[in-house]
Protein backbone atom coordinates (compact mmCIF):
# COMPACT_ATOMS: atom_id res chain seq x y z
CA UNK A 1 0.00 0.00 0.00
CA UNK A 2 2.82 2.42 0.87
CA UNK A 3 4.53 1.64 -2.45
CA UNK A 4 1.34 2.38 -4.39
CA UNK A 5 0.88 5.71 -2.60
CA UNK A 6 4.52 6.66 -3.21
CA UNK A 7 4.14 5.76 -6.89
CA UNK A 8 1.01 7.88 -7.17
CA UNK A 9 2.75 10.84 -5.51
CA UNK A 10 5.69 10.55 -7.93
CA UNK A 11 3.35 10.47 -10.94
CA UNK A 12 1.49 13.54 -9.68
CA UNK A 13 4.72 15.44 -9.09
CA UNK A 14 6.06 14.47 -12.53
CA UNK A 15 2.86 15.59 -14.22
CA UNK A 16 2.79 18.90 -12.33
CA UNK A 17 6.41 19.96 -12.78
CA UNK A 18 8.58 19.48 -15.83
CA UNK A 19 11.25 16.84 -15.47
CA UNK A 20 14.01 17.64 -17.93
CA UNK A 21 16.81 15.13 -18.37
CA UNK A 22 19.00 14.85 -21.45
CA UNK A 23 16.73 13.45 -24.16
CA UNK A 24 13.70 13.13 -21.85
CA UNK A 25 11.16 15.94 -21.58
CA UNK A 26 7.93 15.34 -19.68
CA UNK A 27 5.62 17.54 -17.69
CA UNK A 28 3.45 20.55 -18.20
CA UNK A 29 6.37 22.98 -18.56
CA UNK A 30 8.76 20.98 -20.71
CA UNK A 31 11.52 22.86 -22.51
CA UNK A 32 11.24 21.65 -26.10
CA UNK A 33 13.75 24.10 -27.63
CA UNK A 34 16.17 26.89 -26.77
CA UNK A 35 17.82 29.82 -28.52
CA UNK A 36 20.86 29.55 -26.22
CA UNK A 37 23.54 27.35 -27.84
CA UNK A 38 25.03 26.32 -24.47
CA UNK A 39 21.66 25.23 -23.06
CA UNK A 40 20.90 23.38 -26.30
CA UNK A 41 24.17 21.46 -26.02
CA UNK A 42 23.85 20.65 -22.31
CA UNK A 43 20.18 19.62 -22.39
CA UNK A 44 20.26 18.00 -25.81
CA UNK A 45 17.61 20.38 -27.13
CA UNK A 46 17.24 21.10 -30.81
CA UNK A 47 16.60 24.27 -32.68
CA UNK A 48 13.41 24.96 -34.58
CA UNK A 49 12.78 24.17 -38.26
CA UNK A 50 12.58 26.92 -40.89
CA UNK A 51 9.54 29.15 -40.42
CA UNK A 52 9.44 28.55 -36.66
CA UNK A 53 11.04 30.30 -33.70
CA UNK A 54 11.72 29.08 -30.17
CA UNK A 55 9.41 31.14 -27.95
CA UNK A 56 7.87 31.04 -24.51
CA UNK A 57 4.47 29.39 -24.43
CA UNK A 58 3.75 30.70 -20.93
CA UNK A 59 5.12 27.54 -19.36
CA UNK A 60 8.39 26.47 -20.93
CA UNK A 61 9.49 26.96 -24.54
CA UNK A 62 8.35 25.39 -27.81
CA UNK A 63 8.75 25.95 -31.55
CA UNK A 64 6.03 28.30 -32.75
CA UNK A 65 5.33 29.60 -36.26
CA UNK A 66 6.73 33.00 -37.17
CA UNK A 67 3.88 35.49 -37.53
CA UNK A 68 4.47 38.60 -39.60
CA UNK A 69 2.29 41.53 -38.53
Amino acid sequence: MKTAILGLVLVLVASTFAITLPGIMIGTCAEMCSNNLIIRAVRGLGGCPDGYVCASNGCGHSCQPILLV
